[in-house]
């Protein structure tokens, strides 16, 4: 008798031990659960790119004072033309043809037509650009470098990339008025 009662307390700790083991592992189950669909969250959330100075401190976008206009609108021109997803991948050639000629311009958004923009919906193709350098050569030339990265669902491409650019400048006069 004194055996079977040893053999009911050792089963008896046995189960209170293996509840134990079911809430532990239903707690890290869930715990699991949070961290896949935090993961999955922030793995969807549009990447935003900062600009960061030498020292590590975070500095702003914004056209400096002395920067010479020219500068300005030709990276303003590239990022708009070279940033963005496949949601607003028509929009920003679109803006981008209208910071060209009007030649150009038109020749922009005739590359973009529908089977492109199709190509970017399916394969959900987003396009970063970061500018380096921006040089001035010499007369309306200008030259520009940086990174192009083109990510995808089966696309992750990034290479060095430069631009020869020529801008001509419009000057308005009381002839042209």
């Amino acid at each position: 008798m004194a055996e079977e009662r040893q053999y009911y307390h050792r089963w008896a700790n046995l189960e209170k031990d293996l509840n134990v083991m079911r809430l532990v592992c239903l707690i890290l189950t869930a715990a699991l659960l949070l961290a896949v669909l935090a993961i999955i969250l922030l793995a969807g959330r549009r990447q935003i790119i900062v600009a960061v100075d030498g020292d590590g401190s975070r500095s702003l976008l914004a056209q400096a004072a002395g920067e010479n206009p020219t500068e300005g609108f030709i990276s303003e021109m590239l990022l708009t033309l070279y940033n963005w997803d496949y949601i607003t991948a028509a929009s920003a050639h679109s803006r981008a043809s209208r910071l060209l000629s009007a030649d150009l311009g038109s020749k922009l958004v005739r590359t973009f037509d529908t089977q492109l923009a199709a190509c970017i919906e399916n394969e959900k193709l987003s396009c970063t650009l970061i500018l380096d350098k921006l040089t001035y050569l010499s007369g309306n030339d200008w030259h520009a470098s940086g990174i192009k990265h083109l990510r995808g669902r089966t696309t992750d491409a990034r290479r060095r990339v430069g631009f020869s650019v020529s801008v001509a400048e419009t000057r308005i006069s009381e002839e042209n008025v």
